[in-house]
């Protein structure tokens, strides 16, 4: 079998148009562990710190559903050539971002995918 180009389910991120509602939904009414915070967003993970994070933040649903699906890779340039050359549609060329160096890419439905080489 050929190595996988992604290595785990990072985030789940929903859009929200009240980030102080749904901080208090995610934090106060289902007791999750706020684990980081920016300008209009923020994760949450369970108390035992296991599994993926969800993110909240601020903005418009997607077309396809309310979600946006990150993974983490080594290499986000690596991981972006190899999109490309296997055919799949870019949405987000290797970016620079806080958190690290993001791709944007859709499945075959446009489902909007994501994956980012964390920051040194």
């Amino acid at each position: 079998m050929a190595q996988p180009l992604v290595k785990d389910l990072n985030i789940v991120i929903v859009r929200v148009a009240d980030i102080e509602q749904a901080r208090a939904f995610y934090g106060e009414t289902l007791g999750l562990t706020l684990t980081a915070e920016g300008p209009g967003f923020f994760s949450v993970a369970p108390i035992d710190g296991q599994g993926a994070s969800l993110g909240v933040g601020v903005g418009e649903l997607h077309d396809k559903g309310g979600a946006e699906v990150w993974w983490r890779v080594d290499d986000a340039d690596a991981f972006y050539a190899a999109l490309v050359a296997k055919g799949v549609r870019i949405t987000l060329e290797p970016t620079d971002r806080p958190f690290g160096r993001a791709v944007g890419f859709a499945d075959p439905e446009g489902n909007l995918l994501y994956a980012y080489q964390p920051a040194a």
